[in-house]
């Protein structure tokens, strides 16, 4: 599949371990280690294959967005 040149709107985007981690200006390791198992950090999306496998998980954008804005102070 040919890669997108023009960005997905915001509202449609699903992200990465590694897109929050550059969100957040850290190591996407961290967002596994520190953020994700948080009780009210958005829900991970889990999009099985056709093998029946989950892929690594993905996080809508506007989800984390909000998130991070609602711990601002």
């Amino acid at each position: 599949m040919p890669k997108q040149d023009t960005p997905l709107p915001i509202e449609i985007q699903l992200w990465t371990t590694q897109d929050i981690g550059s969100y957040l200006k850290i190591d996407p390791n961290k967002v596994v280690q520190r953020y994700a198992s948080l009780p009210d950090f958005p829900k991970r999306i889990e999009i099985p294959t056709a093998e029946g496998r989950i892929t690594h998980p993905r996080w809508k954008a506007v989800e984390v967005i909000r998130w991070v804005e609602g711990h601002a102070q």
